[in-house]
């Protein structure tokens, strides 16, 4: 347990300390406490600082997670990126959000605002916030039931609407079971700073910290 421990603690602090490094490229060695951007270019180049490494954890609008590897302005469509976790996952942007919690960098994160994207209609849940689809190479969506290997095709994720929540991998947050639900798409940035605002000052955090020194 004490060799565990020794090593979580190894790679919090080489994970916390390489999301600084990446942070500081970004903004040029100094980091602010709020920014923003809706260019669509500089979104998927700091989306690629970040989406090294094993760096950092990626929450979806509607829960669950991976960690993202890196980021592409779709071929088919160029107001559309497609963050890389292992497959596409195809969103429209409206807005990335940074900020950074009284300038601590484990209480530093990105959202990405997402404009929305128009179902497929392959699903009948209409409350779904992304959707399983394989693409053809004309752009063309099949069912993901109906795929035939034959077919050269694509699997994506669509992200349909919400907001997606990327923090780094050893941060508090990411270590909060419940939060894996997407509760962070409940909120604007600014309210979403006040909840996290309420977990850096809260007896669960501090209990983390002990746990792990």
């Amino acid at each position: 347990m004490c060799e565990y421990t020794e090593l979580r603690k190894k790679f919090r602090k080489e994970n916390l300390k390489l999301w600084e490094e990446k942070l500081l490229k970004i903004f040029s060695n100094t980091i602010p406490l709020h920014c923003e951007w809706d260019n669509i270019m500089q979104i998927r180049d700091i989306i690629n600082i970040i989406g090294i490494d094993g760096l950092n954890h990626m929450i979806y609008p509607g829960g669950g997670g991976f960690d993202i590897i890196g980021c592409e302005i779709s071929s088919q469509r160029d107001y559309l990126l497609e963050i890389l976790t292992g497959i596409p996952n195809v969103c429209y942007p409206k807005q990335l959000v940074f900020d950074s919690i009284g300038g601590e960098i484990e209480w530093s994160y990105f959202r990405l605002e997402l404009n929305k994207l128009e179902p497929s209609g392959f699903y009948f849940d209409k409350t779904r916030m992304d959707e399983e689809v394989y693409e053809n190479l004309m752009g063309e969506l099949i069912p993901y039931s109906d795929y035939e290997p034959d077919e050269p095709c694509r699997h994506v994720t669509r992200l349909l609407d919400g907001t997606i929540l990327i923090v780094p991998k050893t941060c508090y947050y990411n270590n909060i079971p419940s939060t894996y639900d997407g509760r962070h798409n409940k909120y604007n940035h600014k309210q979403f700073r006040t909840l996290m605002e309420k977990y850096k000052s809260s007896e669960g955090y501090n209990n983390f910290l002990k746990s792990i020194t």
